[in-house]
């Protein structure tokens, strides 16, 4: 449930680039988690239409460094991946991605798969979540088939969401459970969303 990669593509994956824990990296050396920080902030504001503010990246980054995977071509970082995990009303453990992003020119070879795989992994086997959920853009069918594939089905939707361009733009909130605390049983009376989107 976890990977819809094989294991040739992520091999291909894993000899062509280096994936980075930002924890590790501030473990390893303060500098190189400053700069890398700094990246990838640089690669999430060129590359996403919907604006974040600065403390937004400073909650993420510095709360949950462990919840952030990114790949890196040489020196480059070309894609990333951010998350956090708390209690959800006072009975289960929720992780959340915030952001997912791989820059224009290395869309296409499975980057994202590969790092949604990583933050799921993470979610389930070192943070022991009960469930995880994040929002995308009800018109992105990109997105929605992606997260589909990994096993997340619709939870609701949010009128006017995203405020891109002040279209203010609806979202799905989609949920991947993990344990029976989840609850999903009412949930997929919600799968004919995602179904009705023929993705």
């Amino acid at each position: 449930m976890l990977s819809v990669l094989t294991n040739k593509q992520i091999n291909t994956i894993e000899e062509k680039y280096t994936t980075h824990n930002l924890k590790t990296t501030l473990t390893n050396s303060s500098a190189g988690f400053i700069q890398d920080k700094k990246n990838i902030i640089k690669l999430i504001d060129n590359n996403l239409s919907e604006p974040y503010s600065s403390y937004v990246y400073i909650y993420f980054l510095n709360n949950f460094p462990e919840l952030c995977y990114y790949i890196k071509e040489g020196e480059d970082i070309v894609g990333c991946i951010i998350g956090k995990c708390d209690t959800h009303k006072s009975s289960r453990l929720r992780g959340y991605i915030g952001m997912l992003v791989v820059c224009k020119k290395k869309r296409g070879e499975q980057l994202g798969k590969y790092l949604i795989m990583k933050e799921l992994e993470h979610f389930k086997n070192q943070s022991k979540c009960d469930e995880v959920v994040l929002e995308t853009q009800c018109n992105n069918t990109v997105a929605l088939n992606l997260y589909k594939k990994f096993g997340f089905i619709c939870l609701k939707r949010y009128k006017h969401f995203y405020n891109e361009n002040q279209d203010g733009k609806d979202a799905f909130m989609l949920i991947l459970g993990f344990t029976e605390k989840c609850g999903q049983r009412g949930v997929f009376l919600q799968q004919s969303i995602m179904e009705s989107l023929s993705i």
